[in-house]
């Protein structure tokens, strides 16, 4: 009789473990997902505000480098050649300003470039 109280003990202890893992697991993946869609619209806002002829942005790729930092690759206006690699800054973790473009996109920059931060910074100054 107590061989089977065993067995059903470690029964248990394998259910709520398991269980354990897929809901800490299932948190993480939403933690990502939210963050990377938060990383997302800062990137189009800031094409937006940064290339005179955007229109639209697609997102191709995204993860994380060896050292840890996210990235997104992507493309605008349907054009594959209009391609960029989009890092996190190391400091508050969030994205600021594109790292690694093509050319092609390259050229179609305003001459003067604003990172994220300044872009909303402006927004707010003109709102008063």
């Amino acid at each position: 009789m107590k061989k089977i109280h065993i067995y059903i003990f470690i029964s248990i202890v394998i259910i709520v473990g398991g269980g354990w893992f897929f809901l800490y697991y299932h948190d993480k993946q939403q933690e990502k997902e939210w963050y990377f869609t938060k990383q997302e619209q800062r990137i189009e806002k800031y094409l937006e505000y940064n290339v005179p002829k955007f229109k639209m942005v697609t997102f191709t790729d995204k993860g994380t480098v060896a050292t840890g930092l996210p990235y997104i690759n992507g493309y605008i206006n349907n054009d594959k050649k209009l391609s960029f690699t989009a890092h996190v800054e190391t400091n508050d973790h969030n994205f600021e300003s594109i790292l690694g473009m093509t050319d092609s996109l390259n050229e179609l920059m305003n001459v003067d470039i604003k990172t994220y931060s300044e872009i909303i910074k402006e927004e707010k100054n003109n709102k008063k």
